[in-house]
């Protein structure tokens, strides 16, 4: 979250105080181009991290609440939401669905060198609807009386990997060192 305070507001305002609005579009403007990035700033450090195949995913989580203005007060936030992500979007092996004898056990790695194999009773596996997934046979509950019904098996979810300790402080650094950068250029280019 990037928060403007009054001393970085007035400190604008003094520099642009002989052009008109100059301060709020050098701060509407820095703000923007600062949260532009996040998305790939969120998906690039929870790539460094955990064993995710696809950036897109991630990015498709994060969403940017536009700059707000409340007096003196500005912010723009950086909203990163949604579910478990499924198994077969982090690293994993068979690459290929399997089935009946050609069956192999399944291994993940959801955190970059902690991979695991998972029970026996796991598979990849392609439904007749066509998705592609991770499931485990649940023992105690059966498919129309014969087979035991089976579960998609689901890592953490994007907020919890961007919300960790470690890579929440590298986020908001990233947005505060990218806003002084477009908050210069912007006061630069109106003073022109």
């Amino acid at each position: 979250m990037i928060i403007i305070n009054g001393e970085t507001f007035k400190q604008v305002a003094d520099e642009l105080a002989s052009i008109p609005n100059g301060t709020m579009k050098a701060i509407n403007h820095a703000l923007n181009d600062a949260t532009k990035g996040a998305k790939k700033q969120v998906a690039d450090i929870v790539r460094e991290k955990y064993a995710i195949k696809l950036a897109g995913v991630v990015k498709d989580a994060v969403s940017i609440q536009s700059p707000r203005n409340s007096g003196m007060t500005m912010e723009a936030i950086v909203i990163i939401k949604g579910g478990g992500m499924r198994l077969r979007d982090f690293k994993h092996t068979p690459i290929k669905p399997m089935t009946g004898r050609t069956r192999k056990n399944v291994k993940v790695t959801v955190v970059k060198g902690q991979g695991g194999t998972l029970n026996s009773r796991t598979f990849k596996a392609k439904m007749k609807n066509g998705h592609i997934g991770i499931f485990q046979r649940v023992e105690g509950r059966y498919m129309r009386g014969r087979r035991e019904a089976i579960d998609e098996l689901f890592g953490p979810s994007v907020p919890s990997m961007a919300g960790g300790n470690k890579v929440r402080p590298e986020i908001e650094e990233f947005l505060k060192k990218k806003f002084d950068e477009r908050l210069a250029h912007y006061i630069e280019f109106l003073r022109r």
